[in-house]
């Protein structure tokens, strides 16, 4: 009947009659995804294993008419149409109910901002006296979705605006109350001519400095202030100022004035900051600290407290060395004026560029008097006393007496780095006289941005460096007689010494520790240049020696000693070396031969062979 399997058909057919199906009725629709067997009939799905057996009999989804966006937008044209036609009839109607509740109440219009949403606008005056200017009102909209819109008579429609209104009341309240309170004027209380008394229902109390062009808050109770009408049956609420308000607002002002609070306005603001530009030059503690302004600091680029003192709204403060008073900014301490002198200019000039990296710890500045002054220099920190006259007793007398301090200071300073010098000196002098050791140093500091142990022993021997714009110290890649291991070494035994530390890095592929430089480290870096015996500088002054002077085979057999015993100087010789023993007679390279012939060590054996090879 269906082509199915005979045996798997006849069970079908068997189940349709047992649960009330007729055969001839339903038809094969094919088979789902897990083999079974589908059949339609009438609204119904029905389902079959494989083996016939009946598993659900569910009702097919009606197929609908999917719309197109043309027929979509008439639809919603017809139905907000058909939707203004029952307002415009019902209009009049709703007004006048409206009218016997509220007396606030003007009219309604009506709106359409988005194709499926209508807005019915209701209109009210802002209060009693402007009923009669159209221009007073407040439109408050109420928002009606017209999708799917039918037909109403003009009472069905009239109780379903008004409802909706019912519905959303308290929400009209406060729109309405919002709204007029935001567009109330604001209420001044005149007190001469340098302040004013003002308040308002939302943006608060305060008083105006006129001059200073800012406000300073204050707290009032809006309550005494200000009252709500009800209008009508207590539909909206109107808000008002209390008769009584002037007074209450002055009183509760003066009680209650926030008097170290003031804000400035931006405009003024900016001309106090152009002011403290202009004289920033001139403000320096070290050579001036007696005319420095009391508290002054830099955070007049950020915003500074601003404040009045008593009742004096003639006089702001702008943080603690600048005031604005009637309306003109200047220097608390009244200061401007000797920075215009010319006399104050030439000293401060010369006093700055003597002083240097000298920075200033107490005292009067040195235009003025004695002063105390601190320096660092090569991680020594030196503190000392400057004694000088004042500036305006006599400029020449002033200049000379600095410039004889400012030598006592530094002299003092040198000493010191000496001392300290030769303390590193007398403690490192043997680990630092080895050029293994020195390169390490100025390969780390050299390249200190970023490095790690492996890539210094890269650099050093010569090998592939995974480094982005590597910096090269002279003897970068000769010491390829060291292995890794053995510069490894050193580093670790620099890292003991402090002159080395370690820095965690946690980068993308895993965690690497970087190399840096240790104050003492670089203290000792800067002090190499000094030392004068051991380690490899000796082995630099033998081998100058034999440089100059004729030499027999023993000379040349103590060189080869001094190679063997120093690899660090041989490192970094090695073409001299090589170049000189070229001179050397037969019968030492006959020796050598001999020595090679018997020699395991692969450091010497590499030298016997380049001997001989050239």
């Amino acid at each position: 009947m269906w082509y199915l399997d005979v045996h798997t058909e006849e069970n079908i057919i068997k189940n349709m009659n047992r649960f009330g199906y007729l055969p001839k009725i339903a038809e094969y629709i094919g088979e789902s995804k897990s083999g079974n067997y589908k059949f339609s009939y009438n609204m119904k799905q029905l389902v079959f294993s494989k083996q016939g057996e009946l598993l659900s009999d569910d009702v097919l989804p009606r197929k609908t008419k999917r719309l197109r966006k043309s027929e979509k937008r008439e639809k919603r044209k017809t139905e907000r149409e058909t939707f203004q036609e029952d307002y415009n009839r019902a209009k009049p109607h709703i007004e006048m109910l409206l009218k016997e509740d509220n007396p606030l109440f003007m009219k309604l219009s009506l709106s359409n901002q988005k194709p499926s949403q209508t807005e019915i606008n209701l209109i009210y005056a802002k209060n009693r006296d402007s009923l009669k200017k159209s221009l007073a009102v407040y439109q408050i909209p109420l928002s009606f979705y017209t999708d799917g819109y039918e037909k109403k008579d003009n009472a069905t429609f009239t109780s379903y605006v008004l409802r909706h209104i019912k519905k959303n009341l308290r929400n009209i309240e406060k729109a309405y109350e919002k709204a007029v309170k935001k567009n109330m004027h604001a209420l001044y209380i005149q007190e001469g001519n340098t302040h004013s008394y003002t308040a308002h229902p939302t943006q608060g109390f305060y008083i105006c400095l006129k001059k200073a062009e800012a406000k300073i808050p204050c707290q009032a109770d809006s309550s005494k202030c200000f009252s709500v009408e009800y209008a009508g049956n207590g539909l909206i609420r109107t808000p008002y100022i209390k008769p009584a308000a002037l007074a209450i607002i002055k009183e509760e002002m003066r009680k209650t004035i926030c008097r170290k609070d003031v804000c400035l306005s931006s405009r003024m603001y900016t001309e106090v900051k152009k002011y403290v530009n202009r004289y920033q030059q001139w403000l320096d503690k070290r050579l001036d600290a007696v005319n420095y302004p009391s508290g002054f600091t830099s955070t007049y680029n950020t915003t500074p407290k601003c404040q009045i003192k008593g009742d004096d709204f003639s006089t702001v403060f702008v943080g603690s060395g600048i005031l604005i008073k009637n309306g003109q900014i200047r220097f608390a301490d009244g200061i401007e004026k000797e920075f215009e002198k010319k006399r104050f200019q030439t000293a401060f000039h010369d006093a700055k560029e003597l002083l240097g990296s000298y920075h200033y710890v107490s005292g009067k500045g040195v235009l003025q008097g004695d002063t105390k002054v601190f320096a660092a220099r090569s991680g020594i920190t030196s503190i000392g006393v400057i004694h000088v006259p004042c500036y305006k007793n006599s400029l020449t007398v002033w200049r000379k007496q600095l410039k004889k301090e400012i030598k006592r200071l530094d002299k003092e300073m040198e000493v010191r780095i000496r001392e300290q010098e030769k303390a590193l000196i007398e403690k490192y002098e043997k680990l630092l006289s080895d050029f293994l050791t020195q390169d390490i140093l100025k390969t780390v500091a050299l390249n200190e941005d970023y490095i790690t142990e492996n890539v210094v022993c890269a650099m050093l021997r010569g090998t592939k460096v995974n480094l982005q714009n590597p910096r090269y110290i002279e003897n970068a890649g000769r010491y390829n007689s060291f292995s890794k291991e053995e510069i490894t070494t050193v580093i670790v035994r620099l890292l003991k010494e402090n002159l080395l530390t370690r820095k965690r890095i946690d980068g993308y592929y895993g965690v690497y520790y970087l190399l840096k430089m240790t104050l003492d480290g670089e203290r000792c870096l800067s002090s190499i240049p000094l030392i004068k015996k051991g380690g490899s500088i000796d082995s630099e002054k033998h081998f100058q020696r034999y440089q100059k002077k004729e030499t027999g085979i023993k000379q040349y057999l103590e060189l080869l000693d001094l190679i063997f015993e120093d690899r660090s100087f041989f490192c970094v010789y090695q073409d001299e070396i090589f170049r000189f023993l070229k001179k050397a007679p037969k019968e030492f390279k006959v020796l050598v031969k001999m020595r090679k012939s018997t020699e395991t060590d692969k450091f010497r054996l590499k030298v016997y062979r380049e001997i001989l090879k050239r």
